[in-house]
């Protein structure tokens, strides 16, 4: 886990040379790992993002807007790799999980994400009224951020190979998890569940993805003929493990906010 926020780290350095004014990579270590300890107190992400914001936009040459888009870009770069990753795993995901209804649905989420990444980045024209408006000037710029980002063959390929070895890490922990108390799973098995629970954890309406995270795993290892208490132990576990990280972060938070950034 710990790990995970080195990698993590990497990519807000190499997106922010990008974008602006790179920071050194000890402080966007200190950016992600006090990111992660504000991730565990606000539904989904926003508590780390709006910290990482705040402290990019106190350093001199980063306003509060490109800020915003920098860190945007890199928590949706994170998602571009993580339904890379389901895209990937669709012959094991159909291998798996034996229901037409819910291999649908992953299908249909899927879709919709590369679809609602194509449309943004094709924004087109709109009618000169709404053109105008502050928030339609606000996304064109970032989606000309997002442009220059995906039109650096360097910057997007290393992001992506951060984001996908991210969620390999995760899925590689769950697994270790499980072989080392003896709970009967393949890693490949684990490449299905543990990515699809990422995703369905992203949404919003709960605090640090507790609770969604449990019953995706759950649901998702059943298909593989798991225990309901196995596959909420290795999701417990996972969880633990992110909350004793961000631990960390706070640690590196109260030692180091007097002199941030």
């Amino acid at each position: 886990m710990l790990v995970l926020g080195v990698v993590a780290a990497a990519r807000l350095r190499l997106l922010t040379a990008h974008l602006g004014t790179g920071v050194p990579f000890s402080a966007s270590w200190k950016f992600t790992m006090i990111g992660m300890f504000f991730n565990q107190t606000l539904p989904s992400t926003i508590g780390g993002d709006a910290m990482r914001v705040w402290l990019l936009a106190r350093r001199d040459a980063w306003s509060m807007r490109a800020s915003v888009h920098c860190i945007l870009i890199d928590r949706a770069l994170g998602l571009f790799a993580l339904i890379l990753v389901i895209c990937l795993t669709v012959p094991w995901i159909f291998a798996t999980i034996h229901d037409s209804q819910a291999t649908t649905a992953i299908s249909l989420i899927v879709a919709i994400g590369i679809a609602g990444t194509l449309i943004f980045l094709l924004m087109p024209q709109l009618p000169p009224r709404i053109e105008r408006t502050r928030l339609v000037t606000e996304l064109r710029q970032l989606r000309d951020a997002l442009r220059s980002v995906f039109g650096n063959t360097l910057v997007w390929s290393f992001a992506g190979m951060y984001g996908v070895s991210m969620y390999l890490l995760n899925t590689a922990l769950v697994w270790y998890v499980a072989t080392d108390v003896e709970i009967d799973v393949d890693f490949a098995e684990c490449l299905v569940v543990v990515p699809l629970a990422f995703l369905i954890s992203l949404v919003p309406i709960s605090i640090a993805g507790w609770g969604l995270r449990e019953g995706a795993m759950i649901t998702g290892f059943a298909f593989a003929g798991m225990p309901a208490t196995d596959a909420l132990f290795l999701s417990v576990t996972l969880g633990i493990s992110m909350t004793l990280a961000g631990l960390l972060g706070g640690i590196v938070w109260l030692a180091t906010r007097a002199d941030t950034p």
